[in-house]
């Protein structure tokens, strides 16, 4: 078991918005991190399989992506390059090859983390 802790810090012209920082802590059986190499516009690839029951899911694109997650065909999730997704205390459902997908928008490198 493993304990991950997430702590989301917001400022607005340096002072702190109300209701920050928020913290919270879950237990996890499992972590994975995980680097990606992504073509342009090699339309959308599934994330590692074994995301799917994710608790927790974090993904930092070096370049502009976009997510689909949980099955999702018509809608989706633009992420610019340097960006954050943070799913913390939510469950990633679908099978192996729809609970997260990713398009790259540019020849680019995804980092991420999953627990479950």
């Amino acid at each position: 078991m493993a304990t991950l802790r997430v702590i989301v810090r917001l400022e607005r012209d340096g002072l702190p918005v109300r209701t920050f920082p928020r913290r919270r802590d879950e237990t996890v059986a499992h972590v994975e991190t995980f680097r990606l190499a992504r073509a342009v516009d090699g339309g959308y690839a599934p994330l590692p399989t074994a995301i799917t029951g994710a608790t927790v899911f974090a993904l930092l694109p070096e370049g502009d992506v976009t997510l689909r997650v949980a099955e999702q065909t018509t809608s989706n999730v633009p992420i610019k390059a340097g960006g954050l997704f943070l799913l913390h205390g939510g469950l990633l459902t679908g099978t192996p090859d729809t609970a997260a997908t990713l398009r790259a928008l540019v020849q680019t490198r995804v980092e991420g983390i999953y627990a479950k």
